[in-house]
């Protein structure tokens, strides 16, 4: 007996009695039953005998393994396959939105000025920004401002410059005084928390604010040179007197003759000294003639030489002894002042 239509052959003339298919076409069986009928992807031209023809894919789809939207297997210009699971569906690629669905057309996106790229036109729908700008996310809003020390030169396209600093500060992070990165010469960064300000070093003071311009603090009067203005502060100190614990001072001899500006002057000597190196009786350097250095330690003091008495102290003047005529040789003219005694005499 012929075979149904829809069979290439078989085991009897009905329609379940399928053995082979046609091209494109295939059994399904359900317990004794065989049919054909056209394979996935393909549809029925004619049914006697049964013809199949590849199905026309989804009006998304450029290709497809079946009709549905779902079925595709490559897209058109500028969409992507997009799968979950077994489900492959063209949707337009980042940055394009659907121009038309049937068929699947799509166009790019004309982006915010704001925005690089985008997923929509408007402002909230950046995806990337331009150089120097940042997205700033609000829930679904995306939005694209200058970074953090940029201010926006222009708005369309955005445009991003370096904000200009304060004027103390050299570089900056932003546009405060509290936003310094390095300070102009002679200014430090003083931190606290995460401000940064600028302000003149130890030993400078501000010539001027705008910008900031910092020039040597006037040293103390004490000071030849200093680290700062205060009298503790001398790194050196003028002729004639001595650095002591970063403070000037006369040296040992010498007296402060006026303060402003500091000078020193050498102190007057003892009226028993001839030179001295301060202003005691017992500083003496040097004696008048017929006098002589007697030492004690450190103390140093003039008196008349042997044979010689004082005359007078101030100044210190000394002649020579006119001894009692008990008196070989004397310090002075009284009977108690004898140095040496004739012979056949004594102290």
């Amino acid at each position: 007996a012929p075979c149904h239509p829809t069979c290439a052959t078989c085991s009897g003339p009905d329609a379940n009695e399928c053995l082979t298919c046609a091209a494109d076409a295939e059994i399904v069986a359900n317990e004794d039953d065989k049919i054909c009928q056209c394979k996935k992807g393909f549809v029925a031209e004619s049914q006697s005998p049964l013809k199949c023809k590849k199905a026309p894919c989804h009006p998304t789809c450029a290709t497809c393994s079946g009709p549905g939207a779902n079925e595709c297997l490559t897209c058109a210009a500028d969409a992507e396959i997009v799968a979950n699971g077994n489900s492959k569906v063209c949707q337009c690629k980042t940055g394009f939105i659907a121009e038309s669905q049937s068929p699947l057309k799509c166009k790019k996106i004309v982006c915010h000025p704001t925005c690089a790229t985008c997923s929509g036109p408007d402002a909230n729908e950046c995806l990337t920004c331009a150089a120097d700008a940042e997205i700033v996310a609000n829930e679904d809003d995306k939005i694209c401002q200058c970074k953090k020390g940029f201010v926006a030169e222009s708005q369309s396209p955005l445009k991003c410059k370096k904000a200009p600093c304060r004027p103390t500060c050299a570089t900056c992070s932003g546009p405060d005084a509290n936003e310094c990165l390095t300070c102009p010469a002679d200014a430090e960064i003083v931190t606290n928390g995460n401000s940064k300000t600028c302000q003149c070093k130890r030993g400078f003071v501000a010539e001027s604010k705008s910008p900031l311009k910092c020039k040597k603090a006037p040293c103390h009067p004490t000071c030849a040179t200093c680290s700062g203005p205060d009298a503790n502060e001398c790194l050196s100190c003028i002729t004639d007197a001595d650095l002591v614990d970063k403070k000037c001072q006369c040296k040992k001899g010498f007296i402060v003759e006026s303060q402003s500006p500091f000078k020193c002057a050498k102190a007057p000597c003892d009226p028993t000294c001839k030179t001295c190196s301060g202003p005691s009786s017992d500083e003496c350097l040097t004696c008048i003639d017929d006098a002589e250095i007697v030492a004690d330690g450190d103390k140093k003091k003039c008196q008349c030489k042997q044979g010689f008495f004082t005359e007078s102290k101030n100044p210190l003047k000394c002649k020579t002894a006119v001894c009692h005529p008990s008196c070989q040789t004397c310090s002075g003219p009284g009977e108690n002042e004898c140095l040496t005694c004739p012979q056949d005499a004594e102290i």
